[in-house]
């Protein structure tokens, strides 16, 4: 693609009043009549406040055409276009019109108009209509972003380059989330989606005739069916599926010339196959391609009135004499059975100068130098006898001339010097012995490393990205000695490094990063003579945006291995990150932050004397758990702090209409616990629009055991979520949360406004034996006796399990 010329230039393109012509090189640099590649009449025609530049090859064939801005050739304005030296079709490119001007019109070689662009006031197009000898052909519009009529040879692409921003992608609003409440009342109704008009558009491709090549039928942005015709007008494919059938074509000002590719696809229940002939500009075969699922099998190639057949297992070369283009380069060989075999060359593609020649045996580099794109890396390597010897070479990309990297082996190993660069200049220089760092400074999984007579004496890790300074290890014979940190700083002691000293290459004395939370987020602990004093942290979600540099405000004080003061981080799976928080010894704080795609909430546990608050971040909302004499007092607030509910309720006798009775093992007793289902209404009527389902579960686990006691609640919770994580929350969710060793809950059943039993398991004791009743809509289902207490909970199991 050309480089822009100087604005001298472009205004001597534009002002020149006589007919004159600059002249290009092959490079686009200025040039004269006797040495020029390209050349542009001048002067420019202009345009509104816009001028139309047409560049040509030397033979005179279009090579560009595309309006500017008079004063800079980079702004580009609306369509461009550019052409190969036979004047097909050679590139292409959208661009913002934000000029004054807001009818761009594009011609063919000879004049006459090709086609009519009109722009909105965005810069976007409106309207597009296409020539062909000077009368209207195809007209399409463009109106709220919807497709009218039909354009050629398809509708304008969404996205469109501006030359005033570096960077003007449309970035689309954040998708909303919600989280779904639990099953408790089935919906009444049906929601029908409001049906939309149809909207129906064309995308058709012509031929250089004026008859049709390609028409495309579009419903609602899906393709209704396509058809192809030849020159003559003659359907040759006609299909629903546009993924069939599909030609491609040379084309000149996007009217097709001749047939550049066929492609033909077959599909069957458990895979799919293509075949895809593609042809030289005489129609003559050039290259037929064969896939099954996506991957070549076979790849025929003509040239020269000779076919050269190659064969492709899992999509890579398997079988036949390869030519493959790896960036300026083509290698030359032959693969038998998935093996190299023999010599292999690779050239400049330019001046076919060899830049690799080596044979291959069992299909390993054996002798010689080879041209090598494995692991992500452009290798030139030279071996001896199936090992490395020698100088090797990495290089970054393709097209680089001086590599990123270059070493000495000997007998497969490591042995001599070895060089590093970065844009074309050294950097790290180093020796090795044996396969082994010697002397001088490597870069190794990022990071620096220094080594002194085979010993390693000093590690530095950078940030990525940027040169700033993460760590600095030192070593002495091989061992750790010390680690100085520069990426935080801790509120109450700021200092620009914080340097720790190992003994017997363990903590010893200062400050180390010993634990990492979040997969990012480390935590900072200080030693004194190899015991651990403090930890510092902090609230990670105060300092989001500080993932370079933390400040760590929050210390928690150890004594003998054990938490006195702070706060302890526990994380069981990557979805959640529990908190818990110390006084004098003891827990009385608890915090489950809770992630997910573009959703985080934070669910608080404070416990204060005989009171246990737990607040909801995200809808900000609270529970309180308070210890009377009688039994917990469990209440619910909104936002407002408003009472949503709690448990204090007169007493209600078993089978009161709309009442629940919960059944639960209490010290291998049965007991019983009745509540009324307004108590739950109430709540559930509230649950995810402006209460979170979450506490509605806890809210329910709490308020069927009211004799236990604030302090079991929290322990309970501690005891699940910081050993069980998220999955604390499947108990919840069972109804089966125990807050003492000796309570168990084991069934419930619900009876309707008549007092009926309505859904549940009903249990009802005889002596010493239990008949457990399971009821759905009203009626007994099975039946099933218990001989004993210690059977109840399996029986129970046992009659939903023969439903």
């Amino acid at each position: 693609m050309k480089i822009f010329i100087s604005q001298f230039l472009l205004l001597l393109s534009v002002t020149s009043f006589a007919q004159d012509t600059i002249y290009f090189d092959k490079d686009w640099k200025p040039s004269t009549k006797n040495n020029y590649s390209f050349y542009r009449p001048i002067p420019l025609k202009k345009v509104g406040d816009l001028v139309l530049l047409k560049d040509y090859y030397k033979n005179g064939t279009l090579q560009f055409q595309g309006y500017i801005y008079p004063n800079d050739e980079n702004k580009y304005v609306g369509d461009i276009f550019w052409y190969d030296e036979n004047g097909f079709d050679n590139g292409f490119r959208q661009n913002l019109n934000k000029s004054s001007q807001k009818e761009l019109t594009y011609y063919n070689p000879n004049g006459s108009v090709w086609k009519k662009i009109t722009y909105d006031k965005s810069g976007e197009k409106s309207k597009i209509i296409v020539y062909f000898k000077e009368k209207e052909l195809i007209k399409g519009e463009i109106k709220d972003y919807n497709y009218i009529g039909s354009f050629s040879p398809e509708k304008p692409k969404s996205y469109y380059e501006n030359p005033f921003e570096e960077y003007d992608e449309k970035i689309p609003s954040p998708p909303t989330y919600t989280t779904p409440a639990p099953p408790i009342v089935s919906p009444n109704g049906s929601y029908e989606p409001k049906k939309a008009n149809d909207k129906y558009y064309t995308e058709v491709t012509y031929w250089d005739n004026g008859k049709k090549a390609k028409e495309k039928t579009t419903k609602n942005y899906s393709t209704l069916k396509t058809i192809f015709w030849d020159k003559t007008g003659k359907i040759i494919s006609e299909n629903l599926d546009d993924n069939k059938v599909n030609f491609e074509y040379y084309s000149k000002n996007e009217f097709t010339v001749s047939l550049r590719s066929k492609k033909e696809m077959v599909s069957t229940d458990n895979s799919y196959s293509s075949t895809e002939t593609e042809y030289y500009l005489d129609q003559k075969p050039a290259k037929i391609t064969k896939r099954t699922n996506g991957d070549r099998t076979e790849v025929r190639l003509y040239l020269d009135g000779k076919e050269n057949i190659l064969k492709y297992k899992d999509d890579k070369p398997f079988d036949g004499f390869f030519n493959d283009t790896i960036g300026a380069n083509i290698s030359i060989y032959q693969m038998k059975n998935g093996e190299i075999i023999g010599e292999a060359i690779t050239k400049n593609a330019e001046n076919n100068q060899i830049i690799a020649k080596g044979v291959y045996k069992n299909g390993t580099p054996d002798n010689g130098s080879f041209f090598l794109n494995t692991d992500d890396k452009i290798q030139l390597l030279r071996y001896k006898n199936q090992k490395q010897e020698g100088v090797q070479k990495i290089f970054e990309n393709y097209w680089d001339y001086n590599p990123s990297e270059e070493f000495e082996m000997k007998n497969g190993l490591l042995d001599g010097y070895r060089k590093m660069y970065k844009n074309d200049s050294l950097v790290y220089e180093s020796q090795y012995k044996n396969g082994k760092p010697f002397a001088g400074t490597i870069l190794e999984d990022g990071k620096k490393k220094t080594y002194a007579d085979g010993f390693l004496t000093k590690v530095e890790q950078f940030a990525n990205y940027s040169d700033n300074l993460i760590f600095i290890e030192k070593y002495e014979k091989g061992q750790i000695e010390s680690k100085e940190y520069f990426n935080f700083t801790i509120k109450e002691k700021p200092q620009k490094g914080y340097k720790g000293i190992f003994k017997n290459e363990k903590p010893f004395e200062g400050y180390f990063i010993n634990v990492t939370i979040l997969n990012e987020i480390q935590l900072v602990d200080y030693y004194e003579k190899g015991e651990l004093k403090y930890q510092y942290s902090f609230d990670f979600m105060n300092q989001l945006d500080n993932y370079n540099f933390y400040e760590y405000n929050i210390k928690t004080t150890f004594k003998n291995g054990k938490i006195i003061d702070g706060i302890e981080y526990s994380q069981n799976d990557r979805n959640s990150l529990i908190v818990t928080g110390y006084k004098d010894g003891k827990p009385n704080v608890l915090d489950i932050n809770i992630f997910a795609m573009h959703y985080f909430n934070r669910i608080s546990f404070s416990l204060n004397n005989n009171t246990l608050t737990i607040k909801d971040f995200e809808k900000n909302t609270s529970i309180k758990i308070e210890q009377n004499m009688k039994q917990l007092l469990v209440s619910i607030y909104d936002k407002n702090g408003e009472l949503i509910a709690n448990n204090q309720q007169k007493e209600i006798k078993e089978a009161a209409p709309n009442s629940i009775t919960f059944y639960f093992l209490e010290n291998n007793k049965l007991k019983k616990e009745i509540k009324n289902m307004s108590e739950f209404e109430v709540l559930y009527d509230r649950l995810d629009n402006g209460v979170n389902p979450l506490f509605g579960l806890i809210y329910n686990a709490i308020s069927i055991q009211p004799n236990s006691s604030v302090q079991a609640i929290f322990d309970q919770f501690l005891k699940s979520f910081k050993s069980e994580g998220l999955k604390g929350l499947e108990d919840l969710e069972n109804l089966s949360y125990s807050f003492s060793d000796d309570y168990t809950l084991i069934s419930s059943l619900r009876y309707d406004e008549n007092g009926k039993p309505e859904i549940g398991t009903k249990i009802t004791e005889n002596g010493s034996e239990y008949l457990v009743e399971l009821y759905i809509d009203k009626k007994i289902k099975t039946q099933k006796k218990a001989t004993s207490v210690s059977e109840l909970s399996e029986t129970i199991k046992e009659v939903f399990k023969n439903q």
